[in-house]
This record gives C-alpha cells, sequence and structure tokens, in this order.
C-alpha cells in the first residue's frame, strides 16, 4: 500500500476545519448583551439593535427576543457604537465604547414613545460592566504595549503589571530553545497567585500556543503586532482549564479602513554599555553587537481593478 505524506501546512489546515467553531469563539472575542425597556419598565421584543465597529465601519445586527434580551457574540476588540430602535419609539445610540479581550459588556436601553427618526445619544453613560464572569483579570491595552520599555521586545515582561503576578523564573523556563526572544533580553515566565509558573497557558487569538515541554508560549507575538492582552488570574469559568495558574490570552492587530504600519529597529552595542568592574584590564568592555529590526502593515483589502476591500475585508 503506498503511504502518503502531508506537510505541516496540509495537517494544520485539516485540523482548523475541523475544529468546531465554538469551543474557542469566546476565549480572545468580546459579546455585548442587554435588554431593551420601554420607560413604564416593560420588555420591548423586536427591537432591532446595530452594532458598528467604528474603525472598520462593519456592523452586527440582531433583535431583542420576546424578554427583550438581546446578545452580540464573536466580536474583535475595538471602539464601537451601538443603537437600539424599533417602530413607534425613538431611536437610542450609545456612542463610541471600547470593548476588550474576552469581555461581556452589559448595554440596557430604555426607549422613548416618539418616532423612529428620532435619534437620541445617551451621554455620559455608566461604564461597562461585566456581570457574567466570575474569573479575574488584568487587560494591557495597546498604548502600554507600545509604549512601555521592554528588554529584547519581549511582551512577557508586561505580565507582572497585572496583581498577584511575580516573575519568579526557574533555569528550565529561561533555557533559549523555549523562550525565542532577542539575544541578552529579559524572560519573564511569571508565577499567577503562588502557582507554580510552570502552570500557565498561552493562547493567541483563541488559538493555543503551548510550549509544550516547558509551558511556555510556542510562537513569540511580534510586539507591533499585539492588539492587547489579558491574564486571567482565577480561570475559574468553564470555558478555561489545564492548568491551575494563569491564562494569558494575546489578541492580535486587525486591519482597519486606514493603512498603518510601523518599521523598527532594536539596536544594541557596546558603546551604550559601561564597562564592568572585575574584567580584566586588557578588557574595555565585553564585545556585543544585535540588531533586530522588522516592520508592520495594515489596511483594508484592495487589488486594482479587481476588488475593494473597504468596510469589508481587512488585513
Amino acid at each position: 500500500m503506498k503511504s502518503m505524506r502531508y506537510s505541516p501546512f496540509v495537517l494544520l489546515v485539516s485540523l482548523l476545519v475541523s475544529i468546531p467553531g465554538g469551543i474557542f469563539a469566546q476565549l480572545s472575542t468580546a459579546t455585548v448583551t442587554g435588554v431593551v425597556r420601554d420607560q413604564q419598565g416593560s420588555v420591548i421584543p423586536d427591537a432591532t439593535i446595530v452594532l458598528r465597529n467604528v474603525d472598520t465601519q462593519v456592523e452586527s445586527k440582531t433583535t431583542s427576543n420576546g424578554a427583550g434580551a438581546y446578545e452580540i457574540l464573536s466580536l474583535n476588540p475595538g471602539r464601537y457604537t451601538v443603537e437600539a430602535s424599533k417602530s413607534g419609539f425613538t431611536t437610542k445610540q450609545v456612542p463610541a465604547f471600547t470593548l476588550t479581550v474576552s469581555q461581556v459588556a452589559a448595554i440596557d436601553f430604555l426607549l422613548s414613545v416618539g418616532s423612529q427618526s428620532t435619534v437620541i445619544t445617551v451621554e455620559g453613560a455608566a461604564p461597562l460592566l461585566d456581570t457574567s464572569q466570575i474569573s479575574l483579570g488584568t487587560v494591557i491595552n495597546t498604548k502600554q504595549v507600545n509604549d512601555l520599555p521592554l528588554n529584547g521586545r519581549n511582551f512577557t515582561e508586561l505580565l507582572t503589571l497585572t496583581p498577584g503576578v511575580t516573575s519568579a523564573n526557574t533555569s528550565q523556563n529561561s533555557n533559549p530553545c523555549c523562550m525565542p526572544v532577542a539575544i541578552g533580553s529579559a524572560v519573564v515566565t511569571p508565577s499567577v497567585n503562588g502557582q507554580s509558573n510552570r502552570s500557565d497557558f498561552f493562547l493567541t487569538d483563541s488559538v493555543p500556543n503551548e510550549e509544550a515541554q516547558f509551558t511556555t508560549y510556542g510562537v513569540p507575538p511580534v510586539i507591533d503586532d499585539i492588539q492587547e492582552f489579558k491574564i486571567v488570574s482565577h480561570p475559574d469559568d468553564a470555558e478555561y482549564g489545564s492548568v491551575m495558574g494563569g491564562i494569558v490570552n494575546v489578541v492580535t492587530k486587525s486591519g482597519t479602513n486606514a493603512f498603518h504600519g510601523s518599521a523598527w529597529d532594536y539596536y544594541r552595542d557596546q558603546i551604550f554599555d559601561a564597562r564592568l568592574y572585575f574584567l580584566p584590564p586588557t578588557v574595555a568592555k565585553t564585545p556585543f553587537h544585535q540588531n533586530q529590526f522588522g516592520g508592520s502593515l495594515g489596511g483594508p483589502v484592495w487589488l486594482p481593478k479587481l476588488y475593494n476591500g473597504k468596510n469589508k475585508t481587512f488585513f
């Protein structure tokens, strides 16, 4: 019988196709839920809810059920607006707000009797509360990822910004074979709430990104590609499992209607270093030189005379 060989890429695609869509659907995406009522407190069924991404203009629509409740799932973290409307009632709109990784935001609507063409914008809305989850976690947003100094462009250093997380390392976890980082840079494999620092689990865009032997990440995400990440310090929800420590959930950036990008060069040289005190007199400084460079680009998919992906398709 003739044997058959498959490339790793074919095997990966086959695996992803075979995985039911709902298994990891809620790990890296956000959800908006709420109830639509009138001024007397009665629920309003069949109200139209429209959620719109500010940066891509992509819309998600749903209607409230018989109990006035609605739910919109699988939303990429980012900025959104949402409005509710129903014939015989004024339309109410919530201005731009931010959804973070794995957040479940509750937004209720109170519609007044009137013309549907009248739009009322809710100013000074209350903070979005997540009352459906019991796990505790901290989101490290885009500004923090981009602006805070990192030795070696390794995002794991930012994990220690979370309460209950310490940078306790073991010699096994700092082995360069399993922690691919810039030469000589800092490595942080966090200990979460007193658990072993080999009891963490890493996800990238809801896909497990785990180095099985050392329980660190398998593929290091490029800093410029990270939108935000969340470390769940008490993974008590049923959607998490496998470990007793923290869940590190990384979300990469999505393209928008505007082209954007970056170029960078992480440069180190002995001219920036002080001379070590115990070096032999004949050695001025420890020789060292490193350049780690790259770039990123994102925007709408655009093929001249063939396809314009504005408001539809992004990279």
